[in-house]
C-alpha cells in the first residue's frame, strides 16, 4: 500500500514539473513579447520562480523514485518520462491583452495541483518544499489581484 500512494506521489509530481516547465517557457515568451517593463518584471520573475521549483521537484522525485526502487525490493517500477515541450505549441501563442489574464488562470490552476500534491504527501520534507511552493504562488496570486488584472484589462503589452 505504501508503494502505490508513493509511485501516485511520483507521478503527481512528474505532472506538477512537466506543468510548471511549460508555464516557465510561456513566461519566457511573454517576458519577450511584452513592452510595459513592470509587466517585464513580474514575467521575468514567475519564470525564474517556475526554473527553481523545477530544480527543487526534480530532485524532490529522484529521492522518492530512490525509495520506491528500495521498497520494491529492487524491481525497478515503470515511470513515465518527462514530457518534451515545443515552443511551437499554441499555448505560447497567445499574444497582447490576454498574456497577464492567462498567467492568472495559469496561477491558479498552479496553485490547485499544489494543494492537490500537498493532501497526497506524508513526507516532511517534501510537504515543506511543496508548501513553500504553495505560498510563493499565494503570494504571486495576491500581488496580481492588487494589480487588478481581473477588473481592468491591461492595454498594449
Amino acid at each position: 500500500m505504501k508503494l502505490k500512494k508513493k509511485i501516485l506521489l511520483i507521478e503527481s509530481l512528474e505532472e506538477l514539473r512537466s506543468d510548471n516547465l511549460i508555464n516557465c517557457h510561456f513566461y519566457q515568451n511573454a517576458y519577450l513579447s511584452c513592452n510595459k517593463i513592470y509587466i517585464k518584471n513580474v514575467f521575468l520573475r514567475l519564470c525564474k520562480q517556475k526554473e527553481t521549483f523545477n530544480e527543487e521537484l526534480e530532485k524532490l522525485i529522484k529521492e522518492l523514485q530512490q525509495e520506491v526502487y528500495i521498497l520494491s525490493n529492487n524491481n525497478i517500477p515503470n515511470f513515465t518520462s518527462p514530457k518534451k515541450i515545443r515552443n511551437s505549441s499554441p499555448a505560447f501563442k497567445i499574444a497582447g491583452k490576454r498574456n497577464f489574464y492567462e498567467t492568472f488562470r495559469r496561477e491558479t490552476r498552479s496553485y490547485a495541483k499544489y494543494l492537490e500534491c500537498l493532501a497526497k504527501a506524508t513526507d516532511g520534507k517534501l510537504r515543506e518544499k511543496l508548501m513553500s511552493h504553495r505560498h510563493k504562488i499565494h503570494l504571486t496570486l495576491k500581488e496580481m489581484n492588487i494589480m487588478g488584472i481581473k477588473k481592468y484589462p491591461i492595454g498594449s503589452l
